[in-house]
């Protein structure tokens, strides 16, 4: 049975992907691989070198010298270790994915997706690190385009809870406009978010922000997306493409714990704010009981 059939499978050769590329020094060439590997998990137990090769746009050696910067010494012991990987979820898995409704087989994808980031380099010192990083940055400029919106609107309404400038940018002139002024009110780190697919328009703000000494952070897919070489620090968190669009919960899951994070890096003005906020919506029975 393919493991694109086996979400839980599927996950689990891409998280080991994930752990084996993450800090590696890959050429051009191979990030082409590697990231033909992580899109496409599914097929990774199955390709020759020739096949990957042709399938990421590159040649043989490449894919050979790609296994050997793995710390691999050829592209089959690669391939072997990812099938080892999901033996056991193949021999298990025996239903028929045709019967299995969509919300059983996004919540199968999402429940993986989960472990996944649970056992990730992110949900450690990295993602307490970045809540540092913007907690002390006096004004918190946070972008998010497309797909990508809720989330940096998500984080934007919780934020603005503890932090005492927190700024929501827009695209285009606006969005640049919103930098200057953040930047001249005290802002060190722009907040990104950037989701599949990747707006051009986001890697512009990117660059006009850098423009200005910002340094930036993004939440995104994987450590190997387009926008991965233009930031100073990111956090990434698969999304599920299991249906007919892409599901976030693991990228929610990982923006939640980013404002834990920034939370607990400001605790004295962060909790102050808190019961101020608290006080006011008691104050004003601004919810229901």
């Amino acid at each position: 049975m393919p493991i694109g059939q086996t979400p839980a499978a599927a996950a689990s050769v891409r998280r080991w992907l994930h752990m084996l590329v993450e800090g590696r020094p890959l050429s051009p060439a191979q990030r082409r691989v590697a990231g033909f590997l992580l899109d496409h998990p599914e097929e990774a137990v199955w390709l020759s070198a020739d096949e990957l090769g042709r399938r990421s746009g590159v040649s043989q050696p490449t894919v050979s010298r790609f296994a050997y910067a793995l710390g691999f010494d050829s592209y089959p012991d690669l391939r072997d270790q990812a099938r080892a990987q999901v033996q056991e979820q193949l021999r298990n898995n025996d239903s028929d994915p045709d019967g299995i409704s969509a919300l059983r087989r996004l919540v199968a994808a999402e429940t993986a997706n989960l472990a996944e980031l649970a056992s990730s380099p992110w949900a450690g010192e990295r993602i307490d690190r970045i809540g540092t990083y913007l907690a002390e940055s006096r004004s918190l400029p946070v972008l998010g385009l497309r797909v990508s919106k809720p989330l940096a609107d998500l984080f934007v309404h919780f934020a603005s809870k503890v932090h005492p400038d927190v700024r929501s940018v827009p695209d285009g002139s606006a969005g640049d406009d919103v930098l200057v002024h953040a930047r001249a009110a005290g802002a060190t780190w722009l907040l990104v978010f950037g989701l599949p697919r990747y707006p051009r328009a986001l890697l512009d703000s990117i660059h006009f922000a850098r423009t200005l000494g910002l340094r930036v952070a993004l939440i995104t897919d994987s450590p190997l997306c387009p926008l991965a070489n233009e930031v100073d620090d990111l956090l990434a968190a698969p999304v599920a493409p299991t249906l007919t669009f892409d599901s976030t919960v693991a990228p929610m899951a990982l923006t939640m714990s980013l404002l834990h994070a920034l939370t607990e890096a400001l605790p004295e003005h962060g909790q102050r704010r808190l019961e101020e906020f608290d006080q006011r919506a008691a104050d004003r029975s601004l919810f229901l009981d």
